[in-house]
């Protein structure tokens, strides 16, 4: 889901400027999923992440906060950082191979970067943007004994307050409202002790999907009306939080308390990490030379964004087997032991 969001390929930046195909069934397709279908991925990684990290804190002292400081070093920092690291170096790369320039080139070429562009790049804005996720995760990590304490003291309604400030889409600098939220609402149902287990929806699961995909419908349809710009936004982040609720409940009823483990897939499983990190720009090089390559029509365009990300999660999942393979430390270290 996640590479879905990043194949939309409406708009495309190449050298000669911004390449946008006519609206139509292609860009109402790809919005659907993109920025519809797909975008309960996120917040469901934020609320696992916050739920699994209080899980074992039983006090708030702070010995049990640097016990989750040193392996979250381990297994968010250091990658986030090596990943930045090696994503600007590789476009630096690429910028400086004539023949495919003119799928990287950017107003400030990374050659000409000053200090603060390399320091912003390597540790708040990396290259391969999809890594403001874990940007997002070190502060919210940072900030756990605060968030520890906000929610076991003010209960469900500290979840309203991070609900609100998400809602008035305020600007935190240090991340994103939704972060806050989700990560929030998986610290509560950790903290609270709250039996997930019991909150099972799936008899409700197939009205809950029918009134998210409708919402989703409703929003793409609007999308582009600039004066229900805030209203779209409300709209969009109950989908997102409607999202999350409905695959909950189609999980329980499609999956239930299947061992995963004995699925023929579940061997693949273990590279899901690598494809979030590599992903890009292999997404944004092979949407770029197909484009280059093919042309920007609806039909191309509508092909490009369902192949592309087959494409390169396969080609993902066989470059992470052989990295494993060959050099397994250094693997462990690049997906913080996952």
């Amino acid at each position: 889901m996640v590479v879905y969001i990043h194949a939309f390929n409406v708009q495309v930046n190449m050298a000669t400027g911004v390449d946008v195909v006519q609206r139509g069934y292609n860009s109402f397709i790809q919005d659907f999923i993109s920025h519809g279908i797909a975008d309960f991925s996120v917040p469901m990684f934020f609320v696992i992440s916050g739920f699994l990290y209080f899980m074992n804190i039983k006090t708030g002292a702070a010995s049990e906060f640097i016990q989750k400081y040193k392996k979250r070093f381990e297994t968010v920092v250091l990658p986030y950082l090596i990943w930045s690291v090696f994503g600007i170096l590789l476009f630096l790369l690429l910028q400086s191979i004539p023949s495919v320039r003119i799928f990287f080139a950017q107003k400030v070429m990374i050659k000409d970067y000053s200090l603060s562009d390399w320091m912003d790049n390597i540790f708040i804005n990396p290259v391969q943007y999809q890594f403001w996720f874990l940007r997002d995760l070190i502060v919210l990590i940072a900030l756990s004994p605060v968030i520890y304490y906000v929610i076991k003291y003010l209960k469900l309604f500290g979840v309203i307050v991070f609900l609100v400030i998400w809602l008035l889409d305020a600007q935190l600098i240090i991340m994103k409202t939704v972060s806050l939220f989700f990560f929030g609402l998986g610290s509560f149902l950790s903290i609270q002790k709250i039996d997930i287990e019991k909150l099972s929806l799936k008899k409700f699961s197939m009205v809950i999907v029918i009134v998210w995909i409708a919402l989703i419908c409703l929003r793409t349809i609007f999308t582009y009306e600039s004066y229900w710009n805030y209203w779209l936004y409300v709209l969009h982040a109950f989908i997102m939080l409607l999202g999350v609720v409905t695959i909950w409940s189609l999980y329980d009823k499609l999956v239930g308390a299947t061992d995963i483990s004995k699925m023929k897939l579940y061997s693949l499983f273990q590279y899901t990490f690598f494809i979030y990190a590599a992903h890009e720009p292999a997404l944004t090089i092979c949407k770029k030379i197909l484009t280059f390559a093919l042309g920007r029509t609806q039909p191309v365009s509508l092909a490009i964004y369902f192949v592309a990300p087959v494409l390169v999660i396969v080609t993902m999942i066989g470059c992470g087997f052989l990295f494993k393979r060959a050099a397994p430390a250094v693997y462990a270290v690049i997906t913080g032991g996952r």
